[in-house]
């Protein structure tokens, strides 16, 4: 489990940016609660938590700051020099996991941005971290 802001962790399986607060989903693995992002993240660790947490102690720690920011559409955890994929929308850059999350921000940004600031798009509540389709 890798802090990624105040209050904020990252799921072990694929990196997502978790507020252990607001998710439904956590297991207790020997001494250390992992929070995770939804249901099939948290179904595949607690399959195999072993194969997770190898996979992410492999993996260089990274905290949110100057060097890393949010994948607006899927809340992953993304480092702007390897970035492959921005896009600027009004005054700010937005950097992006992969062509999936770029292209669903090109399309609709307004929606995402809403998403992610956990504002009211529609009559419903968004929650960041929600998987809106």
């Amino acid at each position: 489990m890798t802090s990624a802001s105040a209050g904020a962790v990252i799921d072990p399986v694929c990196g997502m940016t978790v507020d252990p607060a607001k998710t439904k989903f956590s297991l207790v693995h020997g001494t250390t609660t992992y929070y995770f992002c939804g249901k099939g993240c948290y179904d595949k660790f607690s399959a195999d938590p072993e194969r997770w947490l190898t996979r992410a102690a492999s993996q260089p720690t990274q905290s949110l700051g100057e060097t890393s920011t949010i994948d607006p559409v899927c809340g992953m955890t993304v480092d702007p020099a390897k970035a492959k994929l921005s896009l600027v929308h009004g005054t700010t850059t937005y950097y992006f996991c992969g062509k999936s999350c770029y292209e669903k921000f090109s399309a609709d940004p307004e929606r995402w941005l809403a998403r992610a600031n956990g504002t009211e798009l529609g009559n419903r509540d968004l929650k960041f971290g929600e998987q809106l389709e």
